[in-house]
């Protein structure tokens, strides 16, 4: 069905934007189909660059968004990490996405020089604690460092887009766990059970120590 479906979709996307070039969701959409579909069904990493272009030009940020978009499906990372950096000049948010991209490249280093940089933007001071926290807890990296962030970001109480204490309590446990404090995370991985019993990093963190 999605074979029948798909030129269908192509055509729709861009007879909408043939009749309104300033449709960015239709833009989008196309870029999306070009990125994902195969050749023999009109997917191009030329079309969907050249359609994230003309994105750019009406919004800048989904215009850089659209390119990492298609640059990731390419493993063009160094492309990628343009475009996080050109979009975090416009916004500073986007510092966010480019330290996420780092934690998941396992570029820790510059995880950390970002997420202290964005810790000194205003009104980012919390995510930038507690993604330094996480970055330690991942790398096993800096550890007074990373403790000392989610320590801090323990005593906010965290918005509604933030991530939980539990969260926190338990990259804070991945912390002592990596720098061979049993103990310590154990304790720690229970308290973020207690709070959100579902939480599946916390339980296999208990599964490995206990």
């Amino acid at each position: 069905k999605q074979g029948l479906l798909a030129p269908k979709i192509k055509s729709e996307y861009e007879r909408a934007v043939e009749l309104n070039s300033k449709n960015e969701d239709a833009m989008w959409g196309l870029v999306q189909y070009y990125t994902q579909a195969p050749g023999f069904m009109g997917g191009s990493y030329e079309k969907a660059i050249d359609m994230a272009n003309e994105l750019g030009k009406l919004n800048k940020l989904r215009g850089h968004s659209a390119r990492v978009t298609v640059y990731n499906a390419q493993e063009k990372y160094d492309l990628v990490e343009k475009e996080y950096k050109l979009a975090a000049a416009v916004d500073p948010a986007w510092n966010l996405n480019l330290g996420y991209f780092y934690q998941q490249r396992g570029e820790f280093a510059k995880a950390f020089v970002t997420f202290e940089e964005l810790e000194k933007a205003q009104g980012f001071k919390w995510s930038a604690l507690y993604q330094i926290g996480r970055t330690s807890a991942l790398s096993g990296q800096r550890f007074e460092q990373g403790v000392n962030a989610l320590e801090s970001y323990l005593q906010h109480n965290p918005e509604e887009n933030q991530p939980s204490h539990a969260g926190a309590k338990m990259r804070l446990a991945m912390i002592y766990e990596k720098n061979g404090d049993k103990s310590k995370a154990i304790g720690l991985y229970k308290e973020a059970l207690q709070e959100e019993p579902e939480m599946e990093l916390a339980k296999e963190g208990l599964k490995r120590l206990e």
